[in-house]
């Protein structure tokens, strides 16, 4: 009996020493072979356990005898080990319920109206202007934006203004108002002195939307944007939001607290502390102006010892490592999450819908009237529907209004974001290709000193129905033989591919030009560029033609030997394909160092891609 104990406390304790040191290799042996990562992993307890019972047993085995000092060292142990985590369980338990007031949900949904207060953590402040210099001062400085729950607040009938400021834990009043804190107000457009205020991502009130999944109306619809639609309706036609120094009377409070108990209370370093930890505390709580409480709905959460005592892992691949085992401890449900803004829409009657399709027939109308009105400035909110609208055409049947529309508002230097293009162009079908002449233009006539250049045109010509650019126009051949200008035309120069071998003069032109820069950028240590995205769209055009372009493999290959090709390319899947596409024999194609699998494996692989060749594969690598 004495040499077993002994055995298994030296074989426990190695393990669990080298566990412990390197706890990488709990890691390792889990992804190759399961069972030795498994034993490394119980190692430290094992031992801990064997050494809890190997004491008593070695101290009372002289008087019981070897096997009948087994129970009473067994007591001993389980007691020991069961009893040293009590107290830190005691304590967990007491901090989360010192942490918790009485909650409190309404029978019926609140009213709000009138003067509210929002009392948040994480309140988000103004940003800068663009290129500006750090001034931590003027940080400082800067007041809170009128978030998406701000926004929905504003557009509540009833609610006459909303003061926003940072977080008041309970039973801090909330009278303290943040240097940061500033109240908002809608006004008819006759009452404002300037721009409006234009609310900070209106729809992202992370709302559950109920059953649908990723359905194709459910993502127009978020795409679409709805609340921040007619948000931009109103501000360019009829209102505007006006933002003033905090109000110190309200009618309602509504606090929304996200914070930690306990926290100077407990050790820096608690993988190893016996003790309690902190709780944190998610909360929200709405108040009248006398401080009654209309709701109050809590979710604390910390963890505890577990009992017996024992040895846990934590962390990922790269943080992995041993602490005392722990589990969760709330006063709520297992897995549950707290999303103030839902309780907030559950129990008010905060205004969180519209109407999808008015609200985008609206954003139609203004934008129209908008692009017919030459002297309303770029900065009116009407010029900012574009998106929103064009997002809204997907499955949906377009008119020839809505196809002049969509030309007129590419041409327009006013309108700078075109992030639902993609969308317009698709509903569009074949008649997609009178779009040609407009996103031309406009490529042609941006200011490429400009911050806000289009560049999502330049990316969405490529989507053009097939055989567009079969032909090159004179607007086009000047775009692609401006290398400045060309980087914004990366759709341009993938769709070379229309032109068949006719273009691969061009195309070879530009990928030595950008190839010839990088390798200079590189040399002279300098920063990323726009390179790569030419050189990348070329190398699309190639991939696509295939055999027709055959004939690009030889300067290709010149360009290889006098290392012109970067490595990023050369060791990607997609040049490699490009490669096999022109006609160069799979096995003379170099597996990457960085690449695991043997070279057999990789020309395997290659050709079976080379065999069951599809265009999307050739799509864009940098963006």
């Amino acid at each position: 009996m004495t040499r077993f104990v002994n055995l298994y406390l030296l074989v426990s304790g190695g393990l669990a020493g080298l566990a412990l040191a390197i706890p990488s290799l709990v890691v390792m042996g889990l992804f190759l072979l399961i069972l030795p990562g498994l034993i490394l992993g119980l190692a430290p307890t094992a031992f801990m356990w064997g050494l809890g019972f190997a004491l008593p047993w070695y101290a009372v085995r002289p008087v019981l005898g070897d096997y009948l000092a087994i129970v009473p060292a067994a007591l001993i142990a389980a007691a020991i080990f069961w009893f040293i985590p009590q107290a830190g369980i005691a304590e967990s338990k007491a901090r989360l319920s010192a942490s918790l007031q009485p909650e409190l949900i309404p029978a019926q949904p609140i009213r709000l109206a009138g003067h509210i207060l929002l009392s948040s953590s994480g309140m988000a402040t103004e940003k800068g202007a663009r290129g500006a210099p750090y001034d931590q001062a003027e940080i400082a400085r800067r007041p809170y934006v009128c978030d998406a729950v701000c926004a929905a607040l504003l557009a509540t009938p009833g609610v006459e203004s909303v003061t926003v400021n940072s977080d008041q834990r309970p039973g801090d009043g909330g009278a303290q108002m943040s240097a940061h804190a500033r109240t908002f107000r809608l006004v008819p457009k006759s009452e404002c002195s300037g721009p409006s205020v234009r609310p900070t991502n209106p729809d992202q009130l992370g709302l559950t939307q109920g059953a649908g999944g990723a359905s194709r109306a459910r993502i127009r619809r978020l795409l679409s944007r709805p609340l921040q639609a007619e948000w931009d309706v109103r501000l360019s036609t009829k209102e505007c939001i006006v933002a003033e120094a905090p109000r110190t009377q309200h009618d309602f409070v509504i606090r929304k607290h996200s914070y930690r108990n306990f926290e100077s209370e407990s050790p820096r370093e608690s993988r190893w502390s016996l003790g309690a930890l902190p709780v944190s505390v998610d909360m929200l709580e709405i108040a009248q102006a006398d401080g009654r409480i209309l709701l109050r709905k809590m979710l604390a959460r910390t963890s505890m010892l577990q009992a017996p005592l024992n040895i846990g892992t934590a962390g990922d691949l790269q943080s992995f490592h041993f602490k005392w085992s722990r589990k969760d401890l709330s006063n709520g449900k297992r897995y549950e999450s707290f999303n103030a803004n839902q309780l907030l829409a559950d129990h008010s009657t905060l205004r969180t819908e519209v109407d999808f399709a008015t609200v985008m027939q609206d954003s139609r109308d203004r934008l129209a009237h908008a692009l017919a009105d030459p002297a309303l400035p770029a900065s009116d909110p009407a010029f900012q529907l574009a998106g929103p609208w064009m997002n809204s055409l997907d499955g949906q049947e377009v008119s020839d209004a809505d196809r002049a529309l969509v030309a007129t508002l590419i041409r327009d230097p006013r309108v700078t974001k075109f992030d639902g293009l993609h969308y317009a162009i698709k509903a569009m079908g074949e008649s997609a290709a009178e779009l040609r002449a407009p996103m031309i233009e406009r490529i042609a006539s941006t200011d490429l000193t400009a911050s806000d250049r289009p560049r999502d045109i330049g990316r969405v010509i490529a989507s053009l129905p097939p055989g567009t650019f079969a032909s090159l126009t004179d607007p086009e051949k000047a775009i692609l033989a401006d290398p400045a200008r060309r980087v914004l035309a990366a759709g341009l120069i993938s769709r070379q591919a229309d032109r068949g071998p006719a273009a691969v003069p061009l195309l070879l032109d530009i990928l030595k030009y950008h190839l010839r820069e990088i390798a200079r950028e590189r040399a002279e240590s300098a920063g990323a560029s726009d390179n790569m995205i030419p050189v990348d769209r070329v190398r699309m055009a190639l991939c696509l033609m295939g055999p027709e372009a055959a004939s690009a493999l030889p300067a290709i290959e010149r360009l290889a030997a006098e290392g012109l090709v970067d490595q990023r390319f050369a060791d990607s899947r997609e040049w490699q394909l490009m490669l096999a596409r022109l006609g160069k024999p799979v096995t003379s194609i170099p597996k990457p160092g960085n690449l695991s699998g043997t070279e057999a494996n990789f020309h395997r692989n290659l050709q079976e891609r080379l065999d069951r060749f599809k265009p999307d594969r050739c799509g864009p690598q940098w963006s």
